[in-house]
């Protein structure tokens, strides 16, 4: 028997298809980078008619199964409606949007004053509503309300292996983000160990700034320590981070002429 669902699940399939619309977006727009600069640039200038075409591509399929991606994913669909239901929310949250977005870019057709408040209204109400769907639940969206269109589930909403794989990645990434910074203090005083036994040996110059231990970008050489960086960092800097010598303006000598490996 369908249930009317949770608030969680109708918000996890708008957020996914809101991605599985960026993302188609983003790939279309690296496909069209590839081609000839006029048209590439043609293409640039009509990102707006480029997501309208991308968002009819994927409402298109909702009109063809019923449901959308993000509502497959969560086992949740519309119930008691017919096409039209579903054309005009696609009018509603996809072509009547489009519109307004043009209008606003070509300002000179209404005052630009007029757009700016416009917007501001819908955004309040937007958040109003969303306000009330947290409190009350029923219609996630606007276009929801207007239409009656209620959200049902077949018994159990959750999508474990989704939630699994989404579970993983979260904890993955907090993972990384911890990690990283930690790494970077940690692995500094080694890099800059190895440029001060490297820049020691008369043979060579090793191509490391001693300042950012990244590889050297146009490096010259302070003279007031002889320790090699990289000209951003002589600039940004004052002082030497190994010998902790002041740096010389305009006191610097350049390396294109040195033997560097």
């Amino acid at each position: 028997m369908p249930l009317q669902t949770l608030r969680n699940p109708r918000l996890d399939a708008l957020q996914y298809d809101q991605d599985i619309e960026e993302l188609l977006f983003q790939r279309v727009r690296t496909v069209f980078s590839g081609l000839p600069t006029p048209v590439a640039s043609f293409l640039e200038c009509s990102h707006h008619e480029l997501r309208l075409l991308v968002r009819t591509l994927i409402w298109g399929v909702h009109l063809s199964k019923g449901l959308s991606l993000g509502q497959s994913v969560q086992g949740i669909f519309y119930k008691r409606y017919e096409r039209w239901h579903l054309i005009t929310h696609y009018l509603i949250s996809v072509f009547f949007p489009y519109l307004f977005n043009r209008l606003f870019c070509n300002s000179w057709l209404i005052k630009r004053t007029v757009m700016t408040r416009l917007q501001a209204v819908i955004r309040f109400v937007k958040l109003l509503h969303h306000l009330i769907f947290l409190r009350f639940g029923r219609y996630c969206t606007i276009a929801e309300r207007l239409l009656k269109l209620q959200t049902f589930a077949n018994g159990n909403t959750r999508n474990w292996e989704v939630l699994n794989k989404e579970l993983l990645w979260h904890v993955f990434h907090e993972m990384m983000l911890l990690m990283m910074p930690i790494y970077a203090v940690l692995s500094k005083p080694l890099q800059q160990k190895a440029i001060i036994s490297t820049t020691t040996d008369d043979n060579f110059l090793a191509l490391h700034c001693s300042n950012c231990c990244n590889l050297a970008v146009l490096p010259v050489q302070n003279t007031s320590c002889e320790h090699l960086i990289c000209y951003y960092c002589y600039n940004t800097n004052t002082e030497c981070l190994i010998c902790k010598k002041p740096y010389m303006r305009d006191q610097y000598i350049r390396l294109l002429n040195y033997n560097v490996i």
